[in-house]
């Protein structure tokens, strides 16, 4: 996945290629927000709202409606060489808000207004930074930090809840009555998961059974699989992206 890259080449255009590729036929990777500039690039999977600077090429994608392909000076700010114009042609015209990607306290331009509310714009994104040159700071930690979607929750809270700050703080995600801010508020768990596990054959021929996850209540993040213990520090925990799963039993006998 690539979101607000600035690949930048050299003077000699396409001199560099840029893959972003997967292995499989199928790809899930999603390319979108990013600057080319002056570079040949190879893409694949979900591609869309990337501009190409300077003779930058996609070899093998064709662009789209919401592709950009035109010619940009980049300014210096007080963070690095690559801000851009107010109002210039990457400025708020992404694929979808700035606090979607939790880039709310930062910006593109050299006066330091921050993304806030508005479309992402495209490309490389700085901290943005208050008069004294510092890190915008409310409640003693940067904003960035505390709470980088602006949605009135510590970043950190949602992610050791959810593992993600995309989240709808007016959700209640666990079926409890109470939305996620106001479990905050009140110091509850926000997310606890409920779940049973179905199967569709009782009697099995091999160690490796097919499961099927029913979640009832909560929103997971990660998951671990244990048979015959409830050794939970030694789990190996994975990433939830399936509801079904192979289960290994370790040993069968057939009958």
């Amino acid at each position: 996945m690539s979101l607000n890259n600035l690949f930048y080449g050299t003077i000699n255009t396409n001199a560099f290629t840029v893959s972003i590729r997967n292995r499989s036929a199928t790809s899930p990777n999603t390319n979108e927000d990013n600057v080319f500039d002056g570079v040949k690039v190879l893409l694949d999977g979900t591609v869309g709202y990337n501009a190409y600077l300077n003779g930058a090429t996609n070899a093998n994608r064709s662009t789209n409606a919401s592709d950009i392909r035109t010619t940009l000076a980049w300014l210096g700010g007080p963070l690095g060489a690559y801000y851009q114009a107010v109002g210039g042609p990457l400025y708020h015209n992404g694929s979808t808000y700035a606090s979607n990607l939790a880039l709310y306290h930062y910006t593109v331009t050299a006066n330091n207004v921050v993304e806030g509310t508005n479309i992402v714009s495209r490309g490389y994104h700085y901290v943005a930074l208050g008069t004294n040159g510092l890190p915008l700071v409310t409640n003693g930690v940067p904003d960035y930090l505390a709470d980088c979607t602006n949605n009135g929750l510590p970043s950190g809270w949602l992610m050791e809840y959810f593992g993600t700050v995309d989240i709808n703080t007016n959700a209640d995600y666990d079926g409890n009555g109470q939305s996620v801010l106001q479990d905050y508020q009140q110091g509850i768990d926000p997310n606890i998961i409920a779940f049973y596990l179905s199967v569709s054959n009782q009697y099995v021929s091999s160690a490796s059974v097919p499961v099927q996850i029913n979640v009832t209540a909560g929103m997971p993040s990660y998951m671990a699989v244990l048979v015959d213990s409830t050794n939970f520090a030694q789990a190996t925990w994975s990433p939830y992206t399936a509801s079904n799963i192979a289960v290994n039993l370790g040993f069968f006998r057939k009958v």
